[in-house]
């Protein structure tokens, strides 16, 4: 490969692992992340995998090692254990872990957002190896790591403490790595493709749609390169054998994910919530295998995950709330990730979808490949109407998206690949105008990013990123005098963050009657908590144009004190406070 095309692999990976190690320190702790560091932590600390069983350990066993070796252990309590195994602790213990430390709790999950970024970069690598495979133009693979590594999507979740990017990125490798040992069928290969698919599957559970593909694969593969052989025999045996030894390492690199825990229990010891393992009844826990054969007999799935598999299929049990283009309704729709990937991904990267669309289908047979891939994760996801609320995900596929963009490069004439190019330029530019706050993110077409939180909500729009934003404001001299009271989020800890504030309940006699004496006061809102409150009641000064907008996703409103009274407030700390 020319030293050109490796010096240009090797600015995207300086560009993009600035882009993410700035972030790390510019987006406030989302509703997740604060759990997962816990989760983290409690593991390399206790050895148990409890917390956070709905995704696989992977992703925060890396993240977390530097934060355990600190010394950091998070809280115990009995409510933990009375409340049984089918409770989400998680979502209790990590606030208890921010509010023990404090600013050390931040600074903590920066450290670890920080380990997530060798994953991104390694999912630009596994970009640029299947693009290079597949186009065997090292050209295009530099093209495809550019619409992956600088998208908005990827440097707006990239820099986070969670599962979906790291997923995407090592789901890529598994999916080269599986095309690679079809097209050889040599054992090395079929060892290979099994630890990354092993991976994967540690790392998010839908990839768990990819291990029977990967098993047809490899069983065709090699049935494929025994045809040549004189012994019928052999024609048969090899690929069994194959393909044998291929779902065993898979299970095996799983299992230790797990750490070899809970391994061989009877199926009927379990105790499920979920209707597809509980039984039809809504809201009883159970386990419909109680007293059958199939109960009797112990699965070789890691206790933990199945009861991480059972808990994330009860999300789907029943409807929730969702948002899309301004109508909320319970239950979502089946185009919802479709409308999502149109919103939020750039002109450029659209455009260039379109284009080569046509050439991926008519010439590359790695590239159809990567659609059969886009298209089973995408049709699984979409099935899912239950639960739409977060995009995020379908970003499994943004990897494979990015290189069926480019797929028909070396068809496309000198005007096509320049046009290419300057579609790549857009992406980037894209993302240098919405940084840090690349997960607000909407294309043009739909308005831009201010037009985001009228289209779509949750971890669409505001996770809680832009609390460090407030935290920055507050320290200045701002334009208004007025007390500020802020509508808090219930997962985000002030102090953690370094604002400064007191709860309204906790106000003195005498800060009360000074707050009485202000007609009007600045009330600050995430667009997170707006949209929630909106959806519930009207609230009409909400209906209203902000008059102070902070980063991406906090607004203030300046409103009577009275409109206050129905509202969980804290005040910020500052006169005449």
């Amino acid at each position: 490969m020319p030293a050109k095309y490796l010096g240009c692999l090797v600015v995207i990976l300086f560009g993009q692992g600035a882009f993410l190690w700035c972030a790390t320190t510019r987006l406030s702790p989302t509703v997740d992340e604060y759990p997962h560091l816990a989760a983290g932590v409690e593991y390399w600390n206790t050895g148990t995998t409890d917390l956070y069983r709905v995704n696989p350990p992977l992703t925060r066993l890396w993240a977390t090692w530097p934060v355990a070796l600190g010394g950091y252990r998070v809280p115990q309590t009995d409510f933990f254990v009375a409340s049984g195994k089918t409770a989400r602790h998680e979502f209790r213990r990590g606030p208890m872990f921010a509010e023990a430390y404090g600013e050390r709790a931040f600074q903590a999950l920066v450290l670890a957002r920080r380990m997530c970024i060798p994953l991104v970069l390694l999912g630009t690598l596994g970009v640029f190896a299947l693009a290079v495979t597949a186009t065997g133009n090292p050209q295009a693979a530099c093209l495809a790591s550019v619409l992956w590594g600088f998208n908005p999507i990827v440097l707006g979740y990239g820099p986070l403490l969670g599962t979906d990017i790291p997923a995407a990125c090592v789901g890529v490798w598994a999916v080269f790595a599986v095309t690679h040992a079809y097209q050889s069928s040599r054992l090395r290969d079929v060892v290979l493709a099994a630890i990354w698919v092993g991976l994967a599957i540690a790392t998010k559970f839908t990839w768990l749609i990819l291990f029977p593909v990967a098993v047809v694969a490899i069983g065709m593969g090699v049935r494929r390169s025994a045809l040549s052989e004189k012994l019928s025999t052999r024609r048969w045996l090899r690929p069994l054998g194959a393909t044998c030894m291929f779902a065993f390492l898979v299970w095996a690199v799983v299992a230790t994910a797990y750490r070899w825990q809970n391994l061989f229990i009877p199926l009927q010891d379990f105790e499920f919530t979920s209707q597809m393992l509980a039984g039809p009844i809504e809201g009883m826990s159970g386990n419909r295998w109680t007293g059958t054969l199939l109960g009797a007999l112990p699965i070789p799935i890691p206790g933990t995950m199945l009861e991480g598999l059972d808990l994330q299929w009860q999300d789907f049990d029943t409807p929730r709330p969702a948002f899309l283009c301004g109508q909320w309704q319970r239950g979502g729709w089946y185009s919802y990730y479709a409308f999502v990937l149109l919103m939020k991904m750039p002109i450029g990267w659209l455009l260039l979808l379109a284009v080569a669309a046509k050439w991926s289908f008519r010439w590359n047979s790695l590239a159809l490949a990567c659609w059969g891939v886009i298209g089973i994760c995408f049709v699984f996801v979409s099935l899912k109407t239950n639960m739409n609320q977060h995009g995020r995900y379908i970003w499994l596929v943004l990897p494979e998206l990015a290189v069926v963009a480019v797929a028909g490069f070396n068809q496309w004439n000198r005007i096509l690949r320049s046009l290419a190019w300057i579609a790549a330029g857009e992406v980037v530019l894209t993302s240098c105008l919405v940084f840090p706050f690349g997960l607000s993110f909407t294309n043009q077409l739909w308005g831009g990013p201010q037009a985001a939180s009228s289209l779509l909500a949750d971890s669409n729009v505001d996770w809680g990123q832009g609390w460090v934003e407030v935290a920055r404001w507050s320290k200045l001299p701002n334009e208004t005098h007025l007390p500020v009271a802020i509508v808090r989020p219930h997962w985000v800890n002030f102090a953690a963050l370094g604002i400064d504030t007191i709860e309204h309940s906790d106000l003195s006699d005498k800060q009360l009657s000074e707050l009485a004496t202000n007609s009007t006061v600045l009330v600050l809102v995430s667009i997170d908590s707006r949209q929630m409150l909106q959806s519930n009641r009207t609230i009409p000064w909400m209906d209203v144009n902000p008059q102070v907008r902070i980063g991406c996703c906090v607004e203030g409103y300046e409103i009577s004190l009275s409109s206050l009274q129905t509202l969980d407030i804290f005040w910020l700390r500052k006169p005449p406070l």
